[in-house]
């Protein structure tokens, strides 16, 4: 069931089978009584006149009653037709004021200038929604931009999956973190000065600091890099391989 008002207007519209009506209680409450249910006492009374604008609509509903819990009722829904009727039969000193309103929320209806009634929370998801879904449409249209705008200004300064950092390739040979930072710095001066014999690029991150082409790093593995970087973590350790010197024979005095 949609409820829809016009823009200025105080009554709402509810569609019932397809067909934009008013509620009865919605009715009684422009035309000023004090209850407004008691509306129904005039729709009652005079239903065979009312249905003479078409089938009268029906709808059951549940009023709470404080603490003696829920009854059930039955709501009209009046079409236009039926709703001016209502209202000259209820001989309301409103009526004429409500019979303009009523005249101006159905033209509006059918002029297509209603607008959906939403309480703030689906508002609110809505938004959120559309914006989440602007915001994730434009990033993924921006970023490969952004990438491509970025490497063309300065190639070097952009990290990427083919590229770590020699703080990586420590870790990956498990070196201990006491004395880590020394490796790194040995690392990275052995695999800079590789790189540049072999013509692998070096880039840097956002940090400055440098990102060697994996490639070269497994290359220079290979080549037996990483033998002089084991024996200083060996020697950090104290682990370090001992070499066995050949005692040589004194000669006589």
């Amino acid at each position: 069931m949609n409820e829809m008002t016009a823009l200025g207007s105080p009554i709402q519209l509810v569609e019932t089978h397809g067909e934009p009506t008013v509620r009865d209680v919605d009715l009684g409450a422009r035309l000023g009584m004090k209850r407004p249910t008691n509306i129904r006492r005039v729709i009652e009374r005079n239903k065979a006149e009312i249905e003479a604008y078409g089938q009268l609509h029906s709808a059951r509903a549940v009023v709470e009653r404080d603490k003696r819990g829920g009854m059930e009722v039955t709501e009209y829904h009046l079409t236009e037709e039926q709703a001016l009727c209502v209202c000259q039969l209820s001989r309301a000193p409103k009526a004429p004021d409500v019979r303009r309103m009523l005249i101006e929320v159905f033209t509006a209806y059918r002029r297509g200038h209603l607008v959906p009634d939403l309480d703030r929370s689906a508002v609110g998801g809505i938004v959120k929604g559309v914006v989440r879904k602007a915001l994730t449409e434009a990033l993924g249209e921006m970023l490969p931009t952004m990438i491509e705008q970025r490497l063309t200004a300065d190639p070097k300064m952009v990290a990427t999956l083919d590229f770590m950092p020699a703080l990586q390739v420590a870790i990956d040979r498990q070196v201990p973190k006491k004395g880590r930072r020394r490796v790194v710095a040995k690392i990275s001066a052995a695999v800079t000065a590789f790189s540049e014999i072999n013509d692998y690029r070096i880039r840097r991150d956002w940090s400055g600091r440098k990102l060697f082409d994996r490639a070269a790093v497994r290359h220079w593995l290979s080549e037996g890099g990483w033998a002089p970087i084991k024996d200083l973590v060996d020697r950090m350790g104290g682990q370090a391989t001992l070499r066995l010197v050949q005692p040589t024979r004194r000669k006589p005095s």
